[in-house]
């Protein structure tokens, strides 16, 4: 059972993927915790291909923070491949472009079938 200051989330694996489904009110904290939980994940099946789908947040963290999250990405998501689901929106590729910039594999789509696309060609 997750605590109740995480997202709640629902983790499936299919064809080496893991897949993350968070829902929850979009949070700098949570965000945290929640890239660890990936990283932590990941590590533990064995899998380096992961796709967020984080379709359920439509509101975009503050810059500040957007900027805290790339850089966090970068370092705990090394070695990982993510490609990860937002809003239209939402998604304007900030975060993406901090992490990228200090060594992170990681993109930002806004479907699930090109996301899964890049995740593949590895």
């Amino acid at each position: 059972m997750a605590d109740e200051q995480d997202y709640e989330t629902r983790i499936t694996e299919e064809g080496g993927i893991l897949r993350f489904v968070p829902r929850g009110k979009l949070e700098f904290g949570r965000s945290e915790r929640f890239l660890t939980l990936v990283r932590n994940t990941a590590r533990a099946r064995g899998c380096r291909r992961v796709l967020i789908d984080a379709r359920a947040f439509s509101d975009p963290m503050p810059n500040n923070d957007r900027f805290a999250i790339g850089e966090r990405v970068a370092e705990e998501w090394r070695g990982l491949r993510v490609a990860v689901v937002s809003p239209v929106e939402a998604r304007d590729g900030f975060i993406e472009t901090v992490a990228v910039n200090r060594g992170a594999t990681a993109r930002g789509f806004e479907s699930v079938e090109r996301a899964m696309d890049w995740l593949s060609l590895e």
